[in-house]
């Protein structure tokens, strides 16, 4: 459920705070992860963010264009009771998806976030949202194309429990503590411009066209960091 700002908040508090939702087609590994996220931030910036109402998450085991209408719904539901009620609407909607098997799905997603004027924005992991665990670690190998084998190489390194069924999902966040920097650096080492130019020209993944491996995951983290470095003082990057 989206929270949202008590009436009583004051005017000034209102306009200071930054609000985000977060829309999860993962309904465990990126839903954990980003609910690690919150809660790490909660720690040091509660006092001068409030992160429960600031940082909303959501989570829709669905395909992204479904996810991202969902997405779309939410968002302009928030922007009318934001008016209503006198608070700040979400500056960001991220919604946050796999390539996996979803083909044109991603393309028809891409484009209707692309209509919205950057409120709403895909976040892709190509193949699936393992990539950016395993950039914790080390750099995502560049053979790490299919989910399957980003997911035995994130269960190899620790990072996702070692069991059967949808429990290999859950993951092991005592592995990401305090490796957010080396995530970042070592997500741009199999990020190059080839890939680049192939994320924004066919997200959906093409046969002569495949970014893999790839994670726009780091901007949602980057965004969330560098506002509550700006309302606390506080840099969370070697925390994290």
């Amino acid at each position: 459920m989206v929270h949202v700002p008590s009436h009583g908040r004051s005017k000034k508090q209102s306009k200071r705070n930054k609000r985000f939702l977060i829309v999860c087609g993962g309904v465990v590994t990126e839903f954990e992860y980003f609910s690690y996220i919150k809660s790490e931030v909660s720690k040091y910036c509660a006092t001068s963010w409030d992160i429960h109402k600031s940082i909303n998450i959501e989570k829709e085991g669905v395909d992204p264009l479904t996810l991202t209408n969902y997405a779309i719904k939410l968002e302009r539901l928030d922007c009318k009771e934001a008016k209503k009620e006198n608070y700040n609407p979400f500056t960001l909607v991220w919604v946050v998806t796999d390539v996996d098997e979803f083909g044109e799905k991603i393309q028809q997603a891409q484009s209707k976030s692309d209509s919205t004027c950057g409120k709403i924005k895909l976040v892709i992991s190509n193949p699936c949202f393992e990539v950016w665990l395993i950039d914790h670690i080390k750099s995502c190998p560049l053979s790490c194309t299919e989910t399957r084998d980003c997911q035995k190489e994130a269960k190899e390194l620790g990072l996702l429990h070692n069991t059967t069924g949808n429990k290999n999902k859950h993951i092991q966040l005592e592995k990401l503590t305090g490796n957010y920097k080396n995530a970042f650096k070592n997500a741009k080492q199999h990020m190059q411009t080839e890939q680049i130019e192939n994320r924004k020209n066919h997200p959906s993944v093409t046969q002569k066209s495949n970014y893999a491996p790839w994670t726009d995951v780091p901007e949602i983290v980057e965004t969330i960091l560098n506002e509550c470095k700006r309302v606390s003082g506080i840099d969370l990057s070697e925390k994290l």
